[in-house]
């Protein structure tokens, strides 16, 4: 066995063939001599070439690092995905309910902190040399100049109606007001439409608003009494701080022009409560009631409108100190309003736009009180004269005392229902308020200088309303959220963050790793050869 022939291919193959395969060579010819039948080679190695031996060894060595590979990188996966879950589900766990360790559910107050639209108040003072002039409403009770001497029988043999007696003897705005800031007295014309009566100011200087109103009054068999209100819109800014004049910014009012009416009417009602229905227009003595309130908010009895009021009487002299505030409110799911100065939630129009086009006109809020009283089917007519003239009329008019009664009636229960349900009345009209409100608060003048100033010009029926702005800064309330939708995302990732340890980047990733995964198996199907039976 020592002595193998050596030919030129064995050299060759020598060559190539490590010290172990030259062995194992040798083993194999020596048998071959000997006439011993070939055996398999020890180790399962067969009597291949040395370069296909080479090729075969090293895609063993290879697929076997690859399985290794990847049964690392499943057992990475498997427990990564299982702390991924331990993580989530506690994440969850302290997102729905509480528990000991943390006994507020955060995730879940962050939602809804967000979705109650939480707002904090900034408050600012701004200073400046003028404001804009408040909307000054003046409602003379009893609002006739003369007594009415009859009562609703005689009404109706005459064939008229109460609201025809009460228009030939209501006082007049000029009769009434003798005074007022410049240029409120200067008219240049004036128009009527429904039951409202339009001054015009001379030269754009602002406007004065006559109405009629019904004033509940559940003691009176009507169940009210008609009564008028003056309302002065001037279009001039007024001076704020302190003024040397008291002549500045003043009112005068002629209470003689409703003295003969009280007296009588007053004495009459009760002397005539049970035996008929009496024509009266007010029980109470004569008083003006004054109502401070914002231009772009026109007056109403309705209970959803509530300015700052006083009560001016005879031969008397008030003077009162007037501080605006501007508050601007944020609009909100549940309190929504609109930002359009324009707009006006007593009076004003909301129309309705799809698509940027005007699919309808919403009428707010007095106007819509008015347009669901005339949708009742037993109404039987109307007085225009209690219609502002934005208002639609739809039913007829009152043409007799009898049918003007049941009106009358049916405005005390309409009446009552939207002052006492005025959230109600809202939402079936859905008129949202404006975000942007002025408010003007009334305080007494402490000094009463004014007092001694004017002191000769008060007396005979006449009674004088002295206003100003003593201070410069106006304060200012400014809403803002307190919690944005990037916020409800910063706390909810900080919260998850420390449970999970994830980010948007890492996200990203996750969702990148898929998207890879889910391609790969996807082409790994398209390029599979398939047997020639499954074809």
């Amino acid at each position: 066995m020592n002595n193998i022939p050596e030919n030129k291919s064995a050299r060759r193959d020598s060559r190539l063939l490590d010290e172990k395969d030259i062995r194992l060579l040798q083993v194999r010819r020596g048998r071959e001599m000997s006439g011993i039948p070939p055996q398999a080679p020890p180790g399962g190695r067969s009597g291949l070439p040395a370069k296909q031996i080479a090729e075969r060894d090293g895609g063993r060595r290879e697929r076997l690092r690859v399985k290794r590979f990847r049964q690392a990188f499943t057992a990475r996966r498997v427990g990564k995905a299982i702390v991924i879950l331990a993580c989530a589900a506690l994440a969850l766990r302290q997102a729905k309910r509480a528990t000991k360790v943390f006994p507020y559910p955060q995730v879940t107050l962050q939602v809804e902190e967000y979705a109650s639209f939480p707002t904090n108040t900034l408050y600012t003072m701004n200073e400046g040399a003028g404001t804009r002039a408040p909307a000054f409403t003046f409602c003379p009770k009893p609002s006739v100049k003369a007594a009415f001497a009859g009562d609703v029988d005689s009404v109706i043999a005459k064939g008229s109606t109460i609201a025809e007696e009460f228009r030939n003897v209501s006082v007049p705005l000029r009769d009434m007001v003798l005074e007022a800031p410049s240029p409120g007295m200067s008219f240049e014309g004036n128009s009527t439409v429904n039951g409202e009566t339009t001054y015009h100011i001379w030269s754009d200087g602002g406007h004065w608003s006559e109405r009629t109103f019904w004033g509940m009054n559940f003691n009176h068999p009507l169940g009210g009494f008609y009564f008028k209100c003056f309302t002065l819109f001037l279009n001039e800014d007024m001076l704020t701080g302190w003024l040397k004049t008291c002549r500045a910014y003043y009112f005068t009012f002629d209470f003689k022009a409703i003295r003969n009416s009280t007296k009588a009417q007053v004495g009459r009602i009760h002397s005539t409560r049970d035996k008929g229905l009496a024509l009266h227009f007010c029980e109470y003595s004569m008083q003006m009631e004054v109502f401070v309130h914002d231009q772009r908010e026109q007056f109403t009895t309705l209970g959803f409108f509530e300015p700052e009021q006083i009560v001016l009487l005879n031969d008397t002299l008030t003077s009162l100190w007037i501080r605006p505030e501007i508050v601007q409110k944020q609009s909100k799911k549940e309190d929504p309003c609109i930002l359009d100065e324009d707009y006006s939630y007593t009076r004003g129009e909301l129309r309705e736009v799809e698509r940027l086009s005007d699919v309808g006109v919403r009428q707010c809020m007095e106007n819509c009180f008015w347009e669901r009283m005339q949708a009742d089917p037993n109404l039987p007519c109307l007085n225009p004269d209690l219609l502002p003239k934005e208002a639609r009329v739809t039913k007829q008019g009152c043409r007799d005392a009898v049918s003007e009664r049941h009106h009358l009636m049916t405005l005390v229960n309409t009446y009552t229902d939207a002052s006492l349900n005025a959230s109600v009345h809202a939402r079936a009209c859905g008129c949202p308020k404006r975000c942007n409100v002025t408010d003007y608060r009334i305080f007494a003048d402490p000094t009463s200088v004014c007092r001694r100033d004017l002191a000769d010009s008060v007396g005979d029926g006449k009674a004088i309303l002295v206003f100003g702005f003593p201070s410069k800064r106006v304060p200012q309330f400014l809403e803002k959220e307190k919690v944005n939708l990037v916020d409800l995302l910063s706390n909810i990732g900080g919260i998850v963050g420390i449970c999970l340890g994830a980010s948007l980047i890492t996200l990203f990733d996750i969702m990148e790793q898929v998207y890879f995964s889910l391609r790969h198996k996807l082409y790994q199907q398209r390029n599979e050869i398939l047997p020639d039976g499954k074809h």
